[in-house]
């Protein structure tokens, strides 16, 4: 098994599914900036428009537009760098209802733990359950 074999680095992913509310008028934190996170994705299930930027002081010209009809807006750290950890903020002017965040976040362990483990497997052994 190799480091970048599926069965070896998904227990170490953690998805995080947050329901924002957001009130007509204002800017609100979607999420905050996190250097674990290796993707994000916004979805506005109800009717409205709403704008996404990670500033702070977003407004109706400035992000991503998003609207109901819109598909979900997906970020990777593989596609879009380092934009994927900074905190986003949403901006509406007269919509009132929710944006769904979803951020997938990698948590891996120390580095010699999976060499370990893959030297491990490749013997036909196995940590997880305690054997040796």
């Amino acid at each position: 098994m190799s480091l970048t074999d599926p069965r070896l680095i998904a227990p170490y992913f953690t998805v995080v599914e947050t329901d924002v509310a957001v009130a007509g008028g204002g800017v609100v934190q979607l999420c905050k900036g996190n250097p674990e996170r290796v993707a994000l994705m916004f979805s506005m299930p109800t009717g409205g428009q709403v704008t996404l930027s990670t500033r702070s002081t977003n407004t109706s010209s400035t992000g991503f537009y998003m609207t109901q009809s819109t598909a979900p807006i997906t970020l990777s750290f593989h596609t879009h760098g380092g934009l994927v950890i900074l905190a986003w903020y949403g901006y509406s002017s007269a919509f009132q209802g929710t944006i769904t965040v979803w951020e997938i976040l990698w948590r891996p362990p120390e580095l010699s733990q999976l060499i370990t483990t893959e030297h491990d497997a490749a013997r036909g052994h196995s940590n997880r359950s305690g054997g040796n």
